[in-house]
């Protein structure tokens, strides 16, 4: 034992010894060397976690940075953490490597990486991998980095023009033809709103139930509802998954797991592409010639906007806040390309053919272009762009509103835009004068006010006032007026000739030398027919009073109810009724004020009202209907009346006994 101690304490002497021998070469070289060149990286068990999708990476460059990391794991699946272990100690960093660790989010894209990575070149260093500690709740974390085939497998495929968004190969000539639609693909995406996927699926559940019928009823009675837009919208991207998931599940697959080989659902009919399952369960798919490989030729066909080096689609864009974002820092980043980007961007707006949510999703496009416009250099561009066409899109806008036939539709369109001119407020984005006056062009505000000012022009008579000819005629008038007083200075004319007298008869207000007006002669026959006699006026108010005697009556017919219904009974099956109808309401699924909900309470009141007037038993005994409840003003007066009549009779009894009384005590004296 002594012996067995004394070999390990030298080895451990020589290991130090060959350790500061190390060090002193180091320091006097510069160069950094690994004292235990013996160490082996793969001396990390592989056996470790089962579910674990963290790779520790033992031997890394240090030249090697985490974006190097990322970009070379990544093409293996999307990644939830990079992180590289940086020398802390200065012994450390004499290393010529460092350790990292890159966690996936799925384990079947950790095992093809280390399978595909495991002792290859990276930078000078071959790659040492092993199993790392599981990172805790993994699925629930969104992804750090998503390739950019895993982001094309995941995003509606771009406008073919042809039957359900059929997507010709590359190499076929005349791609419009329907004739070649059998060459064609449909590619399924499961749409990213999560709310939408989870109404067409539960859609899909009802109409495998109910049959085709429920399918037809459903599109009648939704055919103005843009979330069941998926239904009759054949080039909706949502439409191509409702018609894949119906055929799934009636195929015998689930929800959560479906099979992925292309097939034909007709003979002669396009190839039909699923979507990918879930790469947080199932990983990123292997690639293949339907995916990524014809991806940079599919970008030059039509359907998309190029922007620089990329190319974007606004046929895709709802107002939903991921996509508008990220066409907008796309918008953001080409700057360069400003006066085609908002061209295609106010062609989209202003065309006639598109649904309302991809109109509003235009609309906020634009609203988050002109906010985020100082947050990059020359991106203040598309204000200056955007604000000459302002005026035209809200009159678009204000056409499309008037357009639509139901009413709710139409309110909650006009709420959405409501909300983004509170927006704009709240962001200081306009001037009020310049909001004011957006916002009376989309509610048609200028129109009525151009109509207005345009026919206040006129004269009252409708015809023009010809200022030019009543200038004229007022210049002759003072040149006659003048020329008359040089000539009569004496009252005689100069030819000597007396003067002639007027012909008209002198009007009450003008003068002996001037004709009267028409508006200045009054007709005697007018005078004695607006003259009013006594006797009309007599007539007059005996017509009146009949007139307010009718009303008073017609007022004392209308407030004669009958009584029961002020009868605490009639309140009480009044309530009954209207629980009774809440019911009805419930398990027909309606709301009270429907025409179902009201016929239903017509009919149950009109059986009670016939009850209560055949059997008044019912509600007599109620003390509503004692004698001090309400009456009629008829009744009233009748009862004053009454009163009065009994009051005088009285009076009349208690002075006939006073004065028997009187003539007693006489008779007495």
């Amino acid at each position: 034992m002594e012996i067995f101690k004394e070999e390990i304490k030298a080895k451990h002497e020589a290991a130090e010894a060959l350790k500061a021998k190390q060090k002193e070469k180091a320091k006097l070289t510069g160069i950094p060397v690994d004292y235990n060149p013996n160490f082996n990286a793969q001396a990390i068990s592989d056996q470790g976690d089962p579910h674990s999708t963290n790779i520790f990476i033992a031997s890394l460059s240090n030249r090697c940075t985490e974006e190097d990391v990322t970009h070379y794991f990544g093409r293996f699946g999307p990644l939830v953490s990079v992180k590289i272990m940086y020398p802390r100690t200065q012994e450390e960093k004499f290393k010529d490597r460092n350790c990292a660790f890159v966690a996936y989010c799925c384990r079947n894209d950790a095992e093809r990486a280390m399978s595909k990575l495991q002792n290859n070149d990276f930078k000078g260093v071959d790659l040492k991998l092993g199993w790392g500690k599981a990172v805790p709740n993994i699925q629930l974390q969104s992804p750090l980095y998503v390739p950019d085939r895993l982001k094309w497998l995941l995003t509606p495929p771009k406008q073919s023009n042809l039957p359900l968004n059929a997507q010709p190969p590359p190499d076929l000539i005349n791609s419009q033809s329907e004739e070649e639609l059998h060459k064609c693909t449909v590619r399924v995406v499961i749409p990213n709103d999560a709310a939408l996927t989870r109404l067409i699926n539960r859609t899909v559940e009802f109409v495998i139930k109910q049959g085709p019928m429920f399918e037809a009823m459903l599109m009648d009675k939704e055919s103005n509802n843009p979330m069941f837009q998926f239904l009759y919208d054949y080039q909706c991207p949502a439409h191509s998954y409702y018609r894949w998931r119906l055929y799934s599940i009636l195929n015998g697959e689930s929800f959560t797991f479906w099979r992925t080989n292309r097939f034909k659902l007709y003979l002669d009919g396009p190839w039909w592409k699923p979507p990918i399952l879930p790469f947080i369960q199932h990983g990123m798919p292997d690639s293949d010639e339907d995916d990524f490989d014809v991806h940079e030729q599919a970008e030059s066909k039509p359907g998309f906007a190029p922007i620089g080096a990329n190319s974007v689609t606004l046929n895709t864009v709802t107002p939903v806040r991921d996509l508008v974002g990220d066409l907008m820092a796309l918008c953001i980043d080409q700057v360069d390309h400003a006066q085609e980007i908002t061209d295609a961007i106010l062609e989209a707006v202003l065309v006639d053919e598109c649904t309302l949510d991809q109109r509003l999703g235009r609309i906020f496009l634009i609203s988050d272009i002109l906010y985020n416009g100082s947050a990059a250099p020359k991106a203040s561009r598309y204000r200056i762009l955007f604000d000459q066409h302002l005026e035209t899109i809200f009159e678009k806008l204000h056409v499309v509103q008037k357009e639509i036939k139901t009413a709710f539709v139409a309110d909650q369109f006009k709420n959405r835009i409501k909300t983004l001119f509170q927006a704009w407020t709240a962001w200081s984005l306009f001037t009020n004068e310049t909001l004011i006056k957006l916002h009376n062009i989309f509610n048609g505000i200028e129109e009525e006010k151009n109509e207005s000012n345009g026919s206040s022009d006129s004269d009252v008579d409708g015809k023009e006032i010809d200022e030019k000819r009543a200038r004229v005629s007022s210049e002759e008038h003072r040149e006659q007026e003048a020329s008359s007083d040089e000539d009569e200075v004496d009252g005689v004319p100069l030819d000597g000739e007396p003067l002639e007298q007027p012909t008209c008869e002198t009007s009450w207000g003008v003068g002996s030398g001037f004709v009267a007006s028409k508006w200045e002669v009054v007709d005697d026959d007018d005078v004695k027919n607006e003259a009013v006699t006594s006797a009309e006026i007599f007539a007059e108010t005996k017509k009146m009073e009949q007139e307010k005697k009718r009303n008073n009556d017609y007022e004392d017919k209308k407030e004669a109810k009958p009584e029961y219904l002020q009868s605490d009974a009639w309140r009480k099956a009044i309530r009954d009724i209207e629980v009774k109808v809440i019911e009805y309401c419930e398990q027909l699924k309606v709301l009270d004020d429907s025409v179902q909900a009201e016929a239903y309470r017509s009919g149950l009141i009109t059986k009670l009202s016939e009850k209560f007037k055949d059997d008044p038993s019912i509600w007599e005994d109620s003390p509503r209907s004692s004698p001090t409840a309400k009456k009629s003003k008829k009744d009233r007066r009748d009862g004053e009346k009454q009163k009065r009549k009994k009051r005088s009779r009285s009076r009349d009894r208690r002075k006939r006994s006073r004065s028997r009384s009187r003539e007693r005590r006489r008779k007495r004296r």
